[in-house]
C-alpha cells in the first residue's frame, strides 16, 4: 500500500468519526479502515462489487451510506483549506471537461453523438498550474461546457483567494462570462475562433500560459487510470461523483509529497 493510499484512509476515517453518528446495532465487524481499503481497491483495479468475497456487501452498504452523507467531497474540499495545499497554488488555472460513457447509471445521462451506446455523462474540473484539483462537476454530456464554468468556479474553497487567471479550449469560448471575471479580477482566457465578432489581444505571458493547458489534459490521464471512472457503473450520480472524488484525493496527496520532496 503506498503512502497516498495510507493518507487517504487516514483522512476518511477521521471525517467518518466525525460526521457519523454511532447508533446502536450489533458489534462492528469489519472496522472503517478495512470498508476505505476495498473501497479504494474497487477504484484502482474497477472490479465488481460482489469479487470482493462474503463481506462485499457491507463494503457496498458503507460506500454508499458515506456517499450520501457527503464524505468523500467532504474530505476532497477539506484538503484545500490546509496550508501544505494553498501554498503550492499558484493564480492560473485550468478548466476542462470529459464525457464518460454510463452503463448502469440511470440519473444525469444523456445522449452523446461520439460515443456508440449514446449514453454518458460529463465530468468538468478546474485544475492549478502545478497538476491539483480543486474543482468538479458532473452533469449530462449534451449540456454545453461553458454552462458549468461559474459552478465550477464556486466550488472552489482555497483558503486564500488566489484566481487571478482561468483558462479554457475553445469550448469556453464566451464573451459574456469574460466580462463577468474581468469585473471580479479574474483573467477569462480561452482560445480564440477566426470567426470570433469581439476578439481581445493576448500579451506573450498569457500565450505562454495557454500553451500550458496540457496541465489538464494529464489530471485528466491520472484520474482516469483508476479502471472504475472508465465506465460508469453506478446507477446514482452521486456514487460516481464520490469515485472521482476519492481518486481525486488520492492523486492529490501523491501530488503534494512530490512537489514538497
Amino acid at each position: 500500500m503506498t503512502l497516498s493510499h495510507k493518507l487517504t484512509i487516514k483522512l476518511i476515517c477521521d471525517l467518518i468519526k466525525i460526521k457519523c453518528t454511532q447508533v446502536k446495532r450489533r458489534p462492528i465487524i469489519h472496522s472503517n479502515e478495512e470498508c476505505v481499503e476495498n473501497i479504494l481497491k474497487v477504484l484502482k483495479t474497477g472490479q465488481q462489487w460482489n469479487t470482493l468475497g462474503k463481506s462485499y456487501s457491507t463494503y457496498h452498504k458503507r460506500f454508499c451510506e458515506w456517499s450520501n452523507k457527503g464524505i468523500f467531497s467532504d474530505a476532497f474540499y477539506f484538503l484545500q483549506k490546509l496550508s501544505k495545499f494553498s501554498n503550492s497554488m499558484k493564480t492560473a488555472f485550468y478548466i476542462d471537461s470529459c464525457v464518460i460513457r454510463n452503463k448502469c447509471g440511470y440519473d444525469e445521462i444523456s445522449h452523446y453523438y461520439k460515443i456508440k451506446c449514446k449514453r454518458s455523462v460529463k465530468i468538468t474540473i478546474i485544475v492549478g498550474s502545478n497538476g491539483l484539483p480543486v474543482s468538479l462537476c458532473v452533469s449530462k454530456s449534451s449540456v454545453h461546457d461553458v454552462k458549468f464554468v461559474m459552478p465550477a468556479v464556486s466550488k472552489i474553497k482555497l483558503r486564500t483567494r488566489k484566481i487571478k487567471t482561468l483558462i479554457g479550449d475553445c469550448g469556453y469560448q464566451q464573451s459574456q462570462y469574460r466580462e463577468e471575471f474581468n469585473k471580479r479580477g479574474i483573467n477569462y482566457l480561452y482560445n480564440q475562433k477566426k470567426n470570433l465578432k469581439n476578439p481581445f489581444i493576448m500579451n506573450p505571458k498569457e500565450k505562454q500560459l495557454l500553451d500550458n493547458r496540457f496541465v489538464v489534459e494529464k489530471a485528466f490521464s491520472n484520474i482516469l487510470s483508476n479502471r472504475r471512472l472508465n465506465v460508469r457503473y453506478e446507477q446514482q450520480v452521486k456514487h460516481f461523483e464520490s469515485f472521482v472524488y476519492l481518486a481525486m484525493i488520492d492523486m492529490t496527496f501523491t501530488k503534494l509529497g512530490s512537489i514538497m520532496d
